[in-house]
């Protein structure tokens, strides 16, 4: 479909950013509020992330237009609710965000 073919794009974008966004923040430090001092560490940055956004922030990055199209030749409703559910992901994240920069 070709009327289609600009938000394909739009959203490979989008789907690129979240996955810069994903690499970076095992590299970004975090204020430990335990020990009141950023942390550093990269050990404990990674294992600090995996334990908190990361299944979020994968099941964001996720082209789910794309399963969508995949799937829907395969006749799997259920496939299909599952994946528009799993998009939320995206929505929650891009609010995770702005509350970033408020």
């Amino acid at each position: 479909r070709e009327e289609a073919y600009p938000l394909t794009v739009i959203n490979r974008f989008v789907d690129l950013l979240f996955m810069t966004d994903l690499v970076l923040n095992f590299f970004t430090a975090f204020y430990d509020v335990n020990i009141g001092k950023w942390e550093f560490n990269q050990k404990a940055i990674a294992d600090h992330y995996v334990r908190s956004w990361f299944t979020m922030d994968l099941l964001s990055t996720l082209p789910y237009d794309m399963l969508t199209y995949v799937t829907s030749g395969l006749g799997g409703l259920k496939i299909l609710r599952f994946l528009r559910i799993l998009k939320l992901t995206k929505l929650l994240r891009m609010l995770r965000a702005g509350r970033i920069f408020d």
